[in-house]
């Protein structure tokens, strides 16, 4: 899931769409989202907070390098 552009990078071409894939992640039980820098600067950040309902935790930092990804 990204909410992010085109080049992972910066606005989604579509914020009312990256809002309801947010809200959809909250409902199917999505508790990780990656919201590093390089996929612009605060822009999930504001997304997230703009789909989120008010809960007592938003956010626990968590570091994802430790995850070792294969994309091939």
């Amino acid at each position: 899931m990204r909410l992010t552009g085109g080049d992972v990078i910066g606005r989604p071409p579509s914020e009312p769409n990256a809002r309801d894939v947010r809200r959809r992640a909250d409902e199917l039980g999505v508790d990780f989202i990656d919201t590093a820098d390089s996929y612009g600067p605060a822009v999930s950040e504001r997304l997230i907070g703009e789909t989120r309902e008010a809960v007592e935790t938003v956010a626990e930092r968590h570091d994802a390098t430790v995850y070792q990804v294969s994309l091939a």
